[in-house]
């Protein structure tokens, strides 16, 4: 058995020296995971890193076995925000929620939308914006998970709203997550965006996520998805305006 489809790189874990164990985001096909032959050589260590988009061939002779992964770098991130700890922070926590929480082999093309118009979002903003373009990834991946906050939660908290008023609240909001009309679409967040309401955004999306730990299966998971936990500390320890 045999596809092709674009994913973005959300996971990569160690399978002996020079092997990894690849988790893709795809259009298609979902969160797909599969094995990776000499993902740490010269010439293969800058495609799987994460947030890079690639165009990917998994291959097995089941479709319920781990299969094998090769492919080729379309787009680089990664390596864009080095530089840059607020971004490449943002990039790693959003990867680590989808490597999470997306459902396995379940096509996603929503969720794999609303990364990419992340990744967009993320270049060429103030910090204060990029980081709310975070919150508003998190608030779009729990509602196309079935967690969405309902209308009055959002009508009645202002610096939510805010936040969320933007074009990449994305249709699946508007068909269920929340009631249509809760956050008006196309509209654009101008102005100064405050720490205070960045971290209030968080908070809100945190007990959303503790609920979804609680009802599924995450006992061999860490108690907090760690990237995340590390992204809202340097929020917090952060002096003055982002």
């Amino acid at each position: 058995m045999e596809w092709h489809d674009q994913g973005y790189v959300v996971g990569l874990s160690n399978y002996g020296e020079q092997d990894r164990i690849l988790t893709l985001l795809t259009r298609e096909h979902g969160r797909q995971s599969g094995y990776l032959r000499n993902a740490q050589s010269a010439t293969q260590r800058g495609i799987w890193q994460l947030g890079n988009l690639v165009s990917a061939k998994w291959r097995a002779r089941l479709d319920t076995q781990l299969g094998h992964f090769s492919g080729e770098l379309t787009t680089q991130h990664a390596a864009e925000w080095l530089s840059d700890r607020w971004r490449l922070a943002a990039l790693v926590a959003a990867c680590e929620l989808l490597a999470r929480y997306t459902p396995e082999r379940d096509p996603a093309a929503l969720i794999f939308q609303s990364f990419a118009d992340m990744l967009q979002q993320l270049r060429g903003a103030s910090t204060a914006h990029c980081l709310a373009s975070y919150v508003r990834f998190e608030f779009s991946l729990i509602a196309q998970l079935g967690y969405g906050l309902d209308r009055y939660s959002l009508e009645n908290n202002p610096v939510f709203r805010r936040l969320l008023a933007t074009d990449l609240v994305t249709d699946a909001v508007e068909r269920g997550a929340v009631e249509r009309g809760a956050v008006e679409r196309g509209a654009v967040a101008t102005g100064t965006i405050a720490k205070g309401e960045i971290m209030a955004g968080l908070k809100m999306i945190e007990k959303i996520l503790d609920r979804i730990e609680q009802g599924g299966s995450y006992a061999a998971l860490s108690a907090k998805p760690r990237a995340r936990q590390r992204l809202f500390e340097m929020i917090a320890r952060h002096q003055g305006n982002l």
